[in-house]
């Protein structure tokens, strides 16, 4: 679309209704909205606010124009235009006053005016239509259902609500044309209300009972014609809800959130699932909901996931609950699903030894039972936990036995066709843990695979995590160009799905690869980036913001501040355990402190002979030869190497 713009060299889009959009058409208008600030684009957006609240979401994006009500000299000009008879003046002076200013209301009561005297003008838009529709009562009861539809009534829909065949169908509604209620589309095979407040009108004249018998038709009329683009599962579900079946809706609303975040719109499918677990959390019957309920909470859980961050507020409670279901169900599969998703939370909020209990209680639950799927996940999380950790023995250890457990299929048989695959986070880890042993070739080896593993699976998520993961393992390498591309295509992808926690990830190490060029804004970017990362409450990566920052800091010539960061960091790591940077983090310490005078070429070896013979010892041979390789630069050159350092 944006590319049409920029050839039509100008152009309008309208987006009406906007107070019906879903999250997914939303964040379509707010980037539409973003573009038109830069380009020759002009956004015409309309919507009625809350009438309780008076929320309005245009608001919140564009400059507002409140429509009021036409002045009594204006709605006289529109009703005398409306008919080719004259109105006198106590006619036009009723019709005025009752119009209150709504043209739609002022053309309805000029249309009733042609054959009624004053005193049977209606007082109200509703009483208007209702009294129009009473005169054919078989209209009225069409008029009914179709606005329990919606405001676009389907041709098959409406057939197959109402029981008429398709031509009666057609034929019925046109009868509705003629009354002024309904448009026809013909190309959309469709008809549509002539303005939603004659939809609404009807639609608030039903009685409870009648309108819940409208919904149940039209969600047996869903049911027999089956999902489509056109017919998607929420729809559906919302019928059944208002027609008074919980279980039911609760059930389509689980299918439509799965859909909505196969596709990548992980906020709408968390709407979608709090919509089911808003009608099934409650219901009495346990067995029937808990299966329901466990499958709304697992999805919700991941798509928080991917639209908050690991860490994020809630989630723990939410994967507790989740096991709870699991024991009520019976589901063994979902259980180490749920427990898997309580591990990953405490090693993304900084809880390494929480984290470790979590996932070797998944794999025994999996030793116990055989379980495949178990295993996978609890070696899948002790790996990249023991990365973090800068345990390399045992990451790779773990990584290798989940990379042999792990068969083609599991991303929808594990992780729903939209989680973060095993296989992805499996190929992703060994990738660092091998940079961190100094395994070049084992590093790309398996950093291939996990982009390739991503990309097969068109998983949006997965690929930020082999892609920030694989630009990491390259910064490591001091490889700044390949790390910048890896990292720019992350945040790229993650801007585009909504992935915040990989945006700012992505981001923020890009700094740190743009600081070890010496860039001097990287400073900015980098507390940017960092910032919105604690703000979500990410705890694992810690150490990389940390470090990314007293790069950018020392890039700009700030040798104070990043030796000041890099020491709190390090007092940081010693309390989390999530030792993974440790030594990158001396060595910026020694360089600052070395630069601005604070430390001695001395005290600068025994530091880094010391922190090299402890990473020597956890396996991290890549960071022990550069930390000695730095000890060697002092003794060769003395206070020149220091410089050089």
């Amino acid at each position: 679309m944006l590319a049409a713009v920029e050839d039509l060299r100008h152009a309008v889009v309208v987006v009406e209704d906007l107070h019906w959009v879903d999250p997914s058409s939303r964040a379509f208008v707010t980037r539409l909205v973003d573009a038109a600030r830069t380009r020759p684009l002009l956004v015409l957006l309309t919507e009625r606010p809350d009438p309780a609240s008076g929320h309005s979401t245009v608001a919140e994006l564009v400059d507002v124009l409140p429509v009021e009500p036409l002045p009594d000299d204006q709605m006289r000009h529109l009703v005398g235009g409306l008919t080719t008879v004259s109105v006198d003046d106590r006619v036009m002076e009723t019709i005025v006053h009752r119009a209150e200013g709504i043209p739609l209301f002022a053309e309805e009561l000029a249309r009733v005016a042609r054959r009624s005297s004053v005193s049977e003008l209606p007082y109200t838009l509703q009483a208007s239509f209702l009294a129009r529709l009473d005169r054919t009562p078989d209209l009225r009861q069409l008029a009914c259902l179709a606005s329990a539809v919606g405001t676009r009534i389907r041709w098959d829909v409406m057939s197959a609500a109402s029981g008429l065949d398709f031509e009666a169908t057609q034929q019925a509604l046109d009868r509705l044309v003629a009354t002024g209620v309904l448009v026809c589309d013909a190309e959309l095979g469709a008809h549509s209300f002539r303005h939603s407040l004659i939809r609404d009108a009807i639609y608030a004249s039903l009685l409870r009972a009648d309108r819940r018998r409208a919904h149940r038709a039209v969600a047996e009329g869903l049911a027999q014609l089956g999902v489509s683009v056109d017919r998607p599962a929420e729809v559906h579900a919302y019928h059944l809800a208002e027609g008074g079946d919980r279980v039911g809706a609760a059930e389509r609303f689980a299918v439509a959130a799965l859909v909505a975040a196969r596709r990548g719109a992980c906020e709408e499918c968390r709407v979608l699932c709090r919509r089911g677990l808003d009608l099934i959390r409650h219901w009495p019957d346990r067995a029937v909901a808990a299966p329901i309920e466990l499958n709304l909470t697992m999805t919700l859980g991941n798509a928080t996931n991917a639209v908050e961050g690991y860490g994020a507020a809630g989630q723990l409670e939410l994967w507790r609950r989740a096991e709870e279901l699991s024991v009520i169900a019976g589901d063994e599969l979902e259980r180490s699903s749920a427990m898997n998703g309580q591990a990953v939370y405490l090693m993304l909020t900084g809880d390494a030894a929480g984290a470790l209990r979590e996932s070797r209680r998944i794999i025994e639950l999996g030793e116990e039972s055989g379980d495949r799927v178990a295993l996978l996940r609890g070696h899948s999380t002790v790996a990249m936990q023991a990365m973090f950790l800068g345990e390399v023995t045992t990451a790779l250890a773990s990584a290798e036995q989940g990379i042999d457990l792990y068969q083609q299929g599991d991303y929808f048989a594990v992780t729903y066709g939209f989680g973060t695959d095993h296989g992805v986070i499996l190929r992703a880890t060994a990738t660092t843990a091998h940079t961190l042993a100094g395994h070049r070739r084992a590093s790309i080896a398996n950093a291939d695979a996990a982009v390739a593993l991503a990309e097969s699976l068109d998983s949006p998520i997965s690929l930020c995590l082999a892609l920030v993961m694989c630009g990491m393992s390259r910064l490591l390498w001091e490889e700044t160009e390949p790390a910048r591309s890896l990292l720019k295509e992350a945040q790229a992808v993650a801007g585009t799905y909504g992935l915040p926690f990989y945006e700012h990830t992505a981001e923020l190490l890009g700094a740190g690869a743009d600081a070890l060029e010496g860039d001097p804004t990287a400073l900015d970017v980098a507390v940017r980036a960092a910032s919105a990362l604690l703000d979500a409450g990410a705890g694992i990566g810690t150490s990389a913001g940390w470090w990314a920052t007293a790069l950018a800091q020392e890039g700009a010539g700030h040798h104070d501040l990043a030796r000041a960061t890099a020491e709190a960091a390090i007092e940081a790591t010693a309390l989390s355990g999530e030792r993974i940077l440790d030594v990158e983090l001396h060595r910026v310490a020694v360089r600052a402190g070395l630069a601005c005078e604070q430390l001695t070429p001395e005290a600068a070896r025994s530091r880094l002979s010391a922190i090299a013979d402890w990473a020597a010892g956890r396996g991290m041979f890549l960071q022990a030869w550069r930390a000695q390789r730095d000890v060697v630069a002092l003794d060769n050159g003395g206070n020149a190497a220091s410089e050089r350092l």
